[in-house]
């Protein structure tokens, strides 16, 4: 095969594992990170001396393309479980804590839901219908809130399924994909009349013990980044940080990239940047792809640190 030419745009995960992927398949590729440092949504920050992750801090175990990655890499042995006493939602009437059985926020066990106190008496009893309620029928690809506010109502919505989906995926119930997002919960749903009923049967179906359902690295997740850089740069990638693209152009069925200090010809560009970003870079080349990226809805994430003193704080 002979050897392409290729641009990545943008150096957080994806653009550093796409690159390190192409590098290794034989092909020239240059990276173009913005920022001085490479990570994106991967940061890193000193707080009390000790520095630790500004930003993703787990990743999700139900894909396993992060696993298969954090091993081809060999930090296999680094990965670690987290141990947090508790995750607790703010309601009105305080901070109460996630209850037991959640499939990604969609509760399987009735029981904990209504000890954790998240939800009103009215709330409950909405949800329990789904037990006595007629199949629901939805289309091909149907929203999380779609299925949990048909079955479950709009406040499991709100209280348990937001707080979680809502914040790994920074994105909201109603624009998420249920295949996409929370799988298990779509196939409970084509597999049974009941959601709820679904859920608890395809649990106590599972005959091995279930990986933990986040997974982090013991040194914090960044340094998956430092490791993807190194893997790149031993296969051959030329990394640009602190070099912002400004535009691209089809030339002579090429591609063009134009940076503040330089243009090079490429074969090939994997464009990995944020949304605001892709659009801009897109609109001359590809109007309507980046007419879609305008539709596309994201919910505002907060990550915030705290260090106490040993012993300040009764967990």
């Amino acid at each position: 095969m002979t050897s392409r030419r290729v641009a990545v745009v943008g150096g957080g995960i994806t653009g550093l594992a796409a690159a390190r992927l192409i590098a290794t398949a034989g092909h020239q590729v240059s990276l173009f990170e913005a920022r001085p440092e490479l990570g994106g949504k991967v940061a890193r920050t000193s707080i009390g001396g000790n520095t630790i992750d500004a930003a993703a801090d787990m990743f999700l175990t139900r894909s396993p393309e992060v696993v298969d990655l954090v091993n081809s890499l060999g930090l296999h042995e680094e990965l670690i479980a987290p141990v947090a006493t508790a995750a607790y939602v703010a309601t009105r009437h305080g901070l109460k804590p996630l209850p037991t059985g959640l499939v990604l926020g969609v509760p399987a066990d009735p029981v904990a839901v209504a000890r954790s106190g998240i939800l009103s008496p009215g709330a409950l009893l909405r949800a329990a219908l789904d037990i006595v309620l007629p199949r629901s029928h939805f289309g091909s690809d149907p929203s999380v809130s779609d299925v949990v506010d048909s079955r479950l109502g709009k406040s499991v919505t709100d209280w348990l399924v937001e707080p979680l989906l809502g914040g790994v995926h920074a994105g909201m119930a109603d624009c998420l994909s249920l295949e996409s997002v929370a799988p298990a919960v779509a196939v409970a749903m084509r597999s049974h009349r009941s959601l709820v009923l679904g859920l608890r049967h395809n649990s106590k179906a599972k005959t091995v013990p279930e990986t933990p359902p986040f997974l982090g690295l013991r040194h914090g997740l960044f340094s998956l980044i430092e490791a993807l850089e190194v893997a790149c740069i031993a296969a051959g990638v030329t990394i640009e940080r602190s070099t912002i693209v400004r535009s691209i152009n089809s030339v002579s069925g090429k591609w063009s990239v134009s940076t503040d200090q330089s243009a090079s010809t490429f074969d090939d560009v994997i464009l990995t940047s944020p949304v605001p970003e892709l659009r801009q870079l897109l609109q001359p080349v590809a109007p309507k792809a980046a007419a879609m990226l305008g539709e596309v809805q994201h919910a505002s994430v907060s990550f915030v640190l705290m260090r106490f003193r040993s012993g300040a704080v009764d967990l």
